[in-house]
């Protein structure tokens, strides 16, 4: 992290906020041309060179207007932009630096919201909210300072229009501090029981279960749905009470402003300009009001982003993690997921390196817990885990996991149609446009005759992030990503392609051989350690002639193909089947 503010505006940003104030003062030019042609008709001194003149500064000022308009837009959206695309690539890596155990239940929907919604909300308000008002707010202090000059009183009247702002924004702002916090609270919620949903529901299909119904996420929206409500109900009176105010100035100003016009102290193109005026200038107080409501709505979005900015990062980020052996020991490991509530208490023991480890005892017992603790997606309330010899205590979770192949209970080794497993590529290959902005792009060429065929959960996504990774990130230039397929009599063949930097030569022999190389150490191994374990989760299950064929292409980039059996139903696990990890498979060296 650097100390320069993430959301720093750049200098076209700020070209844009002048040019955007110059361009409503000079929208009121219009209204000032209207006056001096209806007080010479008035007084019967124009002329058509009078007219011809009018028209033609007119004219001038109207081209003067688009070009700094046009000028100004264009740059206020390039400096938002900026900011934006600092924002997501800070969040993105952000992200992967949050410790694991922080993403739970509670806090998933909140980063989802804060890298999707709250970033593009903050975009809005530098690209649109803020241009509107400070251009209202230069157009209605020209109007008002107008009015002043035509007859002071309505002047003074219209003053106060805009001064009744104050309390209506003070009042608006108290509605957004208590209801605009609860929805944006209510919605990371809302995302985070549908995420639980989605990730239970997939247990439950996986052996032919499913319901229709939901209680935590119906609950969860309908919470959502009385907080929008209570927002609008709260929101709506205050801007309808200040229309009803503001509104009021301009039969105000006419009836008070007729007695001067009876009276000659007041000429009858002063009394036109002041009833016209008024109705101008009350769109333009109602406008900023509005504006002005949503900008501070939109300000909670930016104090989500800062606050997932000052998240806690791991300890260790930059700490090397090379065992040379991987046996993995617990000494007085203690853990709780509640206060209170200890899942284990002060465990040890030993699992040997190369050897069949069985973890048996009943639901709830912690097998689960110990392998989330390997892994470091929770960390222990006390006690050491050492793998090889080494404490993870510091090391990132990034680092262990590198050194870690792991299965647990979750279904993501079960079968999925290739449907599912599309949607979890695309969904994977959005956040990382996100980060990337215009330097990915991804084409999804898989055809709809494959869609409902199964292959292994989760096959394909580790591949696109092994080109993301490897290949994209790596270049300069845009990068291209395209996934495709096609069926054969008895098989599936799908292709990731990119134009990426390519795989060095002993990784595609490693792959090829589906073996394991101590030579290869460093980058190689970190590259080489995802494909190699894809290569042999499939030829596992299905057997040699399936697998990963990886080729570097004749222009630059890379090919990696899956082959995959052709199969219409799912190939389910035996329910009554042990959980087992071995020090092997849970420390797998590549």
């Amino acid at each position: 992290m650097t100390n320069e503010s993430p959301f720093r505006k750049n200098r076209a940003f700020y070209i844009g906020v002048v040019l955007t104030v110059l361009e409503g003062i000079l929208s009121g030019c219009s209204y000032l041309s209207v006056y001096i042609v209806l007080t010479a008709l008035a007084s019967g001194t124009i002329t058509a060179g009078m007219v011809g003149a009018v028209t033609a500064g007119l004219a001038v000022i109207f081209l003067l207007r688009l070009v700094i308009y046009s000028t100004g837009y264009t740059q206020v959206q390039i400096g938002g932009a900026a900011v934006s695309k600092r924002l997501r690539l800070l969040l993105g890596d952000k992200l992967k630096k949050i410790p694991l155990a922080r993403f739970t239940q509670g806090q998933v929907g909140q980063y989802v919201n804060t890298m999707t919604s709250d970033v593009g909300s903050y975009e809005k308000i530098l690209t649109h909210s803020s241009g509107n008002i400070i251009k209202n707010a230069a157009l209605s202090a020209v109007l008002v300072g107008f009015v002043c000059t035509v007859w002071l009183p309505a002047g003074l009247i219209l003053l106060a229009v805009v001064a009744l702002l104050i309390p209506d924004l003070w009042l608006s702002f108290r509605v957004v501090k208590v209801y605009g916090v609860a929805k944006n609270k209510v919605s990371a919620e809302t995302v985070s029981g549908i995420v639980e949903y989605i990730d239970g529901i997939q247990m439950f299909r996986a052996y032919n279960m499913g319901g229709v119904k939901n209680r935590t996420v119906t609950q969860a929206m309908e919470e959502f749905s009385r907080v929008c409500y209570q927002y609008e109900a709260k929101g709506i009176p205050i801007g309808f009470g200040y229309n009803i105010i503001s509104w009021g100035s301009v039969p105000l100003i006419m009836v008070l402003a007729a007695g001067p016009w009876a009276a000659g102290t007041l000429s009858g193109v002063d009394y036109l300009m002041l009833s016209m005026l008024p109705i101008l200038l009350t769109k333009l107080t109602a406008s900023i009001a509005i504006d002005l409501f949503e900008w501070k709505h939109l300000m909670v979005s930016k104090r989500n982003i800062e606050n997932l900015i000052q998240e806690p990062e791991e300890a260790g980020e930059g700490a090397p993690f090379a065992p040379e052996r991987h046996d993995i020991t617990f000494r007085d490991v203690s853990f709780s997921y509640m206060p209170g509530e200890p899942v284990l208490k002060r465990v040890s023991f030993t699992v040997p390196d190369g050897k069949l480890t069985a973890i048996v005892g009943d639901s709830g017992s912690g097998k689960s817990t110990i392998l989330n603790l390997i892994a470091k997606f929770y960390e222990p309330q006390s006690g050491t885990i050492a793998i090889g010899g080494q404490s993870i205590q510091t090391v990132s979770a990034e680092r262990v996991l590198a050194q870690l192949s792991m299965v647990d209970q979750q279904v993501f080794l079960f079968d999925d149609t290739v449907r599912e497993n599309i949607r979890y590529v695309e969904q994977y290959m959005f956040i990382e446009r996100l980060r990337y902005t215009d330097k990915l792009i991804f084409l999804n060429e898989i055809p709809d005759s494959m869609m409902d065929y199964y292959i292994p959960k989760l096959i394909l996504q580790p591949i696109l992030e092994n080109s993301v990774i490897h290949g994209i990130s790596e270049i300069l230039g845009r990068g291209m990503i395209g996934l495709s397929g096609r069926e054969e009599p008895d098989a599936l063949v799908f292709s990731v392609k990119d134009n990426g930097r390519g795989f060095p030569a002993a990784v595609i022999e490693r792959i090829h051989r589906c073996a394991g190389d101590s030579s290869l150490t460093g980058t190689l191994m970190q590259e080489s350690l995802g494909l190699l374990n894809i290569q042999k989760r499939i030829q596992l299950m299905y057997g040699a002639p399936y697998g990963l064929e990886i080729e570097n292409l004749p222009g630059g980039g890379s090919c990696v193909t899956v082959r995959l059996p052709k199969r219409t139903a799912p190939e389910l696990p035996a329910p009554d089947a042990e959980e087992r990890s071995t020090g092997h498979e849970a420390a797998d060296r590549g």
